[in-house]
């Protein structure tokens, strides 16, 4: 699934079997590779869930376990929401310096949140294992020796 397929995606409780928040964007860590979480919009709790407290996401709706899943989005949060952002429609680089061209999207393992592949705007996809970094200059992938 691509990072721009969550957004505006309906966060069910499961509890109650309500909607409680809309997806407004994703947090990636390219440390990691993973996922971090998820920041919300239009919520009956927190501007915040983090990938752990998400239960689910199928093709119609991001699932939680129940409202207390979702909280405000602390510094650490925020920090990461701002380099993903940032980094999207910006250069990609690989690690030797040359210029790869521009970030499209992240495609993500909706089960575990890892980063499964790194789209380009020309249509490549490059391995998400490939990510080393993403920045407000440029995404870093590595392309090997």
């Amino acid at each position: 699934m691509r990072m721009a397929e969550l957004r505006k995606r309906p966060v069910v409780d499961l509890s109650s079997a309500r909607r409680v928040a809309r997806v407004a964007d994703v947090a990636v860590d390219p440390a990691t590779g993973r996922v971090v979480g998820l920041r919300l919009a239009k919520s009956e709790g927190g501007d915040w869930v983090d990938w752990s407290g998400v239960h689910g996401v199928g093709a119609d709706a991001v699932t939680v376990s129940s409202l207390a899943a979702l909280r405000s989005a602390g510094d650490a949060e925020k920090e990461a929401l701002a380099r993903t952002a940032k980094a999207l429609k910006r250069r990609v680089l690989s690690d030797r310096g040359v210029e790869l061209g521009t970030l499209r999207d992240l495609e993500l393992d909706e089960s575990t949140g890892v980063v499964a592949g790194v789209v380009l705007d020309d249509g490549r996809s490059l391995p998400g294992e490939a990510l080393l970094g993403m920045g407000r200059y440029a995404t870093v992938v590595a392309v090997g020796s």
